[in-house]
């Protein structure tokens, strides 16, 4: 998993991205990772079909 981190530099801990996560309406936070990196993927294929 990426780090992410808050606007003022400071890195994300791991509770606070479960947190974020779970409010977001995902189930963990290695799930809203795997569906970002989906999101990432189809979107460098449709950018690669658009070519």
């Amino acid at each position: 998993m990426r780090v992410l981190r808050y606007a003022d530099g400071t890195v994300v801990s791991e509770s606070d991205l479960e947190t974020i996560a779970r409010a977001l309406g995902f189930s963990s936070a290695q799930r809203w990772s795997d569906y970002h990196a989906a999101a990432e993927r189809r979107r460098l294929s449709r950018e690669r079909s658009a070519a």
